[in-house]
């Protein structure tokens, strides 16, 4: 238990050790572009600021302004703060600088996402590697996912399109043979053109339904024209016999030979044939104006589906080019990843006989910058760049910004 207590307690003290030796010398760390610095004052409260150093190597401070730090070390430029609050005659004023945070690290070359990372202390190749390789696993589900649904909502599309050219041409059946090649490959075809055909049959024999039911009301009302017709010429014909039964009544009245209650009676027979006359001519005037409207309905029936088919195939059509468009920008970015087919970019796996080479360009104090050969548990310090360079049995792949290879030397001048 002794034994296995004490072997604990060394582990842990060697992973200390390690991790102290990993970090940069707080006392020997020279401030650069992109650090971020706490400076305070016991003496001057209002000193104090948390300030980030400028692309130009800068801070501001209150009290004195700005100043130029890029390149000093911490007890460098706590001298300098000091010195300069003296010279504006605040004195005795002890002045502590701490690193917030750290400039980043970048990375460059054959890895999937080249750019800066955040360092911590400790960091190595391998783990900053490892972050450039790393392409987001969810935004890649995503995209894979999302061009699936796209893939199938094209695919729908494609064939609806085919449905309503059908439909427009007045056919039963969906033409598949000029359905673009390659459209719809991953779905399956047969099924989306039975569920197509289904609706067109059904949306055609909605249509025909209509269209019958319109006809036999057509023919109804015809068929009750025509008999009101001989209806309204039997009553006239009738109005026109009572009128002259009634002006023989009359002559007979004058010569004595009938009573007056014959002619009232005749008049009353007269009056109730015209009253049916009248409304016998009504109805088929009603009935003439259903059969103009439902012939007007049965035109326009045709014309309004036509006319709504044609505006679906259109509405249809530009959604098929935005789904195309977004399904093809889906799977250049998956491309791009080394997603959708990664022998795109063979250097961004690691397969057999594949190997990495790295270099670690750094600034020195004298802003010169130093390529030094790294492997991957090589500790980083802020501001280093990491070169990546693959290589297989077939040669070198040219993924470096320089050549990786090349041995260390005291880089020219660059600013980043």
């Amino acid at each position: 238990m002794r034994n296995a207590c004490r072997a604990a307690w060394i582990s842990g003290l060697i992973g200390l050790v390690i991790q102290l030796i990993s970090m940069p010398a707080v006392a020997d760390y020279l401030v650069d572009r992109g650090d971020v610095l706490e400076i305070s004052s016991s003496a001057t409260p209002e000193l104090r600021r948390r300030t980030a150093v400028s692309v130009d190597g800068k801070i501001s401070l209150p009290l004195i302004g700005e100043i130029s730090v890029a390149g000093l070390s911490l007890s460098e430029l706590s001298l300098k703060v000091r010195d300069l609050l003296v010279a504006n005659n605040i004195r005795n004023s002890d002045v502590t600088v701490e690193i917030v945070a750290y400039r980043p690290v970048y990375v460059d070359g054959a890895v999937a996402n080249p750019g800066p990372y955040p360092y911590r202390p400790g960091l190595t190749v391998r783990e900053v590697v490892a972050l450039a390789d790393a392409y987001d696993v969810m935004q890649l589900r995503n995209g894979r996912a999302e061009a699936g649904k796209l893939a199938v909502e094209l695919a729908n599309q494609t064939v609806r399109v085919a449905r309503l050219q059908a439909a427009v041409a007045g056919k039963t059946e969906i033409d598949i043979k000029h359905l673009p090649p390659g459209s719809i490959a991953p779905i399956n075809l047969p099924e989306l053109v039975v569920v197509q055909t289904q609706q067109l049959k059904a949306e055609q024999e909605d249509y025909e339904n209509e269209k019958s039911y319109l006809e036999r009301m057509i023919k109804a009302t015809r068929e009750q024209i025509s008999a009101l017709d001989q209806a309204q010429q039997e009553e006239a014909r009738e109005v026109d016999q009572l009128q002259k039964d009634a002006a023989r009544t009359r002559e007979l009245l004058q010569k004595g030979l009938v009573q007056v209650s014959r002619v009232e009676e005749q008049q009353r027979a007269i009056s109730s044939a015209q009253g049916r006359l009248f409304d016998v001519m009504a109805r088929a005037t009603g009935a003439k104006k259903d059969l103009e409207m439902l012939n007007r309905q049965q035109q326009e029936e045709g014309y309004k589906r036509k006319i709504s088919t044609l505006q679906k195939l259109d509405e249809t059509l530009g959604q098929l080019a935005t789904t195309r468009a977004l399904l093809e920008a889906t799977h250049e970015k998956l491309r791009y990843a080394g997603a959708a087919k990664p022998e795109l970019k063979p250097e961004l796996l690691r397969g057999d006989g594949q190997a990495r080479h790295f270099v670690i360009v750094r600034k020195a104090r004298d802003q010169l910058r130093q390529r030094i050969p790294a492997d991957e548990d090589t500790s980083l310090l802020p501001g280093d760049t990491v070169e990546v360079s693959a290589t297989t049995t077939a040669g070198a792949l040219s993924t470096a910004p320089a050549a990786a290879g090349a041995p260390a030397t005291a880089g020219a001048r660059s600013q980043r």
